[in-house]
C-alpha cells in the first residue's frame, strides 16, 4: 500500500510518467478543439454569440501560450543534451 503522504508521481510502479511532449500534445489537441468550437460559434446564431466568441477567443490565447511556454520548455531542454 502506497503511503499517503508521498506524491503520486513518486510512488513506486506508478506508470503515469508524463512528458512534455506528452503535455504538448494534449494542449495542442485542445487547442485544435476549441479553435473548431469557434469555427462553429462564429456561424451560429447564437443570441450570446459576440461573448461567447469573446470567451472562447481568450481561452484560445491562453492555450496558445501554454503550448508556446511547454515549447520553449523542449527546447531548453534539448538544448542542454
Amino acid at each position: 500500500m502506497p503511503d499517503q503522504d508521498e506524491p503520486d508521481e513518486h510512488r513506486e510502479g506508478d506508470e503515469t510518467n508524463v512528458t512534455l511532449e506528452d503535455v504538448l500534445r494534449l494542449l495542442e489537441s485542445e487547442l485544435e478543439r476549441l479553435k473548431l468550437e469557434l469555427d462553429n460559434l462564429r456561424l451560429s446564431r447564437h443570441p450570446q454569440r459576440e461573448a461567447l466568441i469573446r470567451q472562447l477567443v481568450q481561452e484560445i490565447d491562453l492555450r496558445q501560450g501554454r503550448v508556446d511556454d511547454i515549447r520553449d520548455l523542449i527546447l531548453a531542454r534539448d538544448a542542454k543534451t
